[in-house]
């Protein structure tokens, strides 16, 4: 039991968890950090690709995904693709393929399954010909019968669900079955939770990212329900939470059409503060390209340049290094999580949780909120610590990682 504030009375802090601790084996896709290209590659991009192999790996990435522009060039063995894999290996780094292209079966109510996944099925047999780590489907086109706006009566929507789900296990059966095979993963437009966990019941993928943490506003208490719901949600099935803080994991332009999201029109402090945040989840997680791109020279034919993104900071760098390997040293992808409220330096807008050993301050208000200096100060997403008064401030739009303080109860002197 933690009391995050020695001069608090327990009573009045209160910590919920909403996730317990993995135990047990620890496949790599279960806490990896995955940097995700969304833009289509040619063969020169995918060479330039190949060559950030070994910063990326430097830099604590596990995993990249990526889509080539034309996905029949799988069958090329002296391809660019090829080269790209190898590079990924020779630095210890997975590589998951985006084979989007083949028609899925919720696309159209004719579907004939049988026919309909020849084209996919064969591009993944030589996509694990090459060596490829993990195939993801890309973003679900789920027509509104599947995502559950209408009702769950219907015969059509039924015999929907059933030909996609017969698709994923054809190709689960396909990649194999043990913990060192290939992954299948995919992003889902699904944010009900209800509708969400019949996916993840009946489609046993490896990942499947939802889009919870893209659409929410800049506010801690919204941000806690989510939260609470997608560990709900992924603990009952036995999933693991793949994150997917931004639309820019699977579009390769800054998103504009959802103006209530926290990414719209984002500053760079905010960008840094919600990449920290998720860092710091329990699960995989998935960092957009675009987030990291100006670490390197190189931009995708078809990328654009994010507007106020994070790395725009020359420290950003050396920062995500340091939070990547606290993560790692504290093993905060297989970590239980609380989230903590009743502490009275939080005030309204600032999220504190528990994970492992590390305690997360993300500010989301207009106002600095003060930890007290019994916490040491681990790194935050906008820099050095501003010392005073004993406490540490976190300044609004920004992520401060801490050591929880070890307290022991004081003796009652009844």
């Amino acid at each position: 039991m933690y009391i995050v504030t020695p001069e608090v009375p327990a009573s009045s802090v209160r910590t919920m968890r909403i996730h317990r601790k993995h135990t047990g084996p620890t496949p790599w896709w279960h806490d990896a950090v995955i940097c995700a290209f969304p833009a289509r590659m040619n063969e020169d991009c995918l060479n330039a690709v190949g060559a950030y192999a070994q910063p990326l790996s430097e830099l604590g990435f596990h995993a990249i995904s990526f889509t080539p522009a034309k996905p029949d060039i799988v069958w090329d063995t002296d391809s660019s693709l090829a080269g790209c894999v190898s590079a990924f290996h020779q630095h210890n780094l997975k590589a998951l393929l985006v084979l989007p292209g083949a028609s899925l079966p919720t696309i159209d109510r004719t579907f004939n399954i049988t026919e309909g996944i020849t084209t996919l099925l064969t591009r993944v047999r030589a996509a694990l010909t090459l060596g490829i780590d993990g195939i993801d489907l890309g973003m679900l086109d789920m027509p509104a019968d599947v995502r559950g706006d209408i009702s769950d009566a219907d015969a059509d929507a039924d015999i929907l669900r059933s030909r996609f789900s017969d698709l994923v296990q054809i190709l689960l059966a396909e990649i194999g079955g043990d913990d060192n095979s290939p992954v299948l993963t995919a992003a889902s437009p699904i944010n009900n939770p209800d509708i969400l966990r019949r996916q993840l019941e009946d489609d046993w993928f490896h990942h499947l990212r939802d889009t919870a943490l893209e659409n929410i506003p800049w506010d801690s208490s919204v941000l806690h329900e989510v939260l609470s719901k997608s560990f709900d949600v992924h603990d009952s099935v036995g999933q693991v939470n793949a994150w997917s803080y931004s639309a820019l994991s699977h579009r390769p332009h800054y998103p504009t059409e959802t103006p209530k999201a926290w990414e719209y029109d984002a500053s760079s402090e905010r960008r840094s503060a919600m990449i920290f945040f998720s860092l710091s989840l329990p699960g995989a997680v998935y960092i957009p390209w675009n987030d990291v791109e100006s670490i390197f020279s190189y931009t995708t034919h078809a990328a654009k340049t994010v507007p106020h993104t994070a790395s725009d900071d020359p420290s950003f760098l050396s920062r995500i290094r340091e939070a990547l390997k606290i993560r790692s040293r504290y093993s905060l992808g297989t970590a239980s999580f609380a989230l903590v409220s009743g502490l009275p330096w939080a005030h309204s807008g600032v999220s504190v949780h528990v994970v492992s050993d590390v305690m997360v301050v993300l500010n989301t208000s207009n106002e600095t909120v003060h930890v007290p200096d019994c916490h040491e100060f681990l790194i935050s997403s906008v820099g050095t610590a501003s010392l005073s008064e004993n406490s540490v401030a976190v300044a609004p739009n920004a992520c401060a990682w801490f050591k929880v303080a070890r307290v022991k109860p004081v003796p009652s002197p009844f």
